[in-house]
């Protein structure tokens, strides 16, 4: 008789432990979609409030919260599951939101070189010049940094540390005069998923004209660049 008893409660026990693990995946999918349509609402009701706002590469306050809530509902919702049962044992590296928040990317795009022709819209101390080596642009976009993204300091320290331990030519740059130059890559598209990543290539003077002209010493580097990244990263 106690057997039964202890059997019986047991089977209530997992029902109800799956029962509140559904209530509480429920609640965090609600809070989710919650926090969405009150975002898209600011967003629409303050236009300035879409200006990046954190260093990690936020394209906007609406996108860089719908990725955070994104993350954070992966997480939990794989926690409790791995706790109902063991259904899957659980693992750090598991779930897509881990694998980008872990994850580092070069955007291999060029980047416009100082131009004496027309230095009206660039800046000479924050340029890429010929001969200087591979060109790491922090952010690009226009109007300031609109539709960009923003390298965080830490990840650049880190790609200055492999580019020296390998002697690798680099120079940190800008994409021409603020509110006047500017420019965009998928560098954004990558830094919305929580991926660290910065703009890395080779200056380019006429920069989509039908004669480019570019640097050799420059191009040597940037492959030395990306075989190192891709080494030590």
């Amino acid at each position: 008789m106690s057997n039964r008893i202890e059997k019986a409660s047991a089977k209530l026990s997992a029902k109800t432990r799956m029962i509140m693990n559904i209530i509480f995946i429920v609640v965090v999918l609600a809070v989710v979609v919650g926090a969405n349509i009150l975002t898209s609402f600011i967003v629409k009701r303050n236009p300035a409030s879409q200006v990046d706002f954190t260093s990690d590469g936020a394209y906007s306050l609406q996108a860089g919260t719908v990725e955070y809530l994104n993350y954070l509902e992966d997480e939990i919702v794989i926690k409790v599951l791995c706790s109902e049962d063991k259904l899957i044992s659980y693992d750090s590296s598991f779930g897509y939101g881990r694998v980008f928040k872990n994850s580092k990317m070069l955007s291999s795009d060029v980047t416009a070189a100082y131009d004496p022709l027309y230095a009206d819209v660039s800046n000479k101390r924050c340029e890429t010049f010929f001969n200087r080596g591979v060109s790491f642009c922090k952010y690009t976009g226009a109007r300031g940094k609109s539709g960009s993204n923003d390298a965080s300091c830490e990840y650049i320290a880190e790609l200055r540390k492999i580019m020296d331990e390998n002697d690798v030519k680099f120079q940190i740059t800008e994409m021409g005069k603020v509110d006047a130059g500017g420019g965009g890559t998928i560098a954004y598209i990558l830094a919305n998923k929580n991926v660290s990543v910065i703009d890395c290539g080779v200056g380019v003077l006429s920069m989509h004209a039908p004669w480019e002209v570019t640097s050799k010493s420059d191009i040597y580097e940037a492959y030395r660049c990306y075989k190192a990244f891709l080494k030590d990263a």
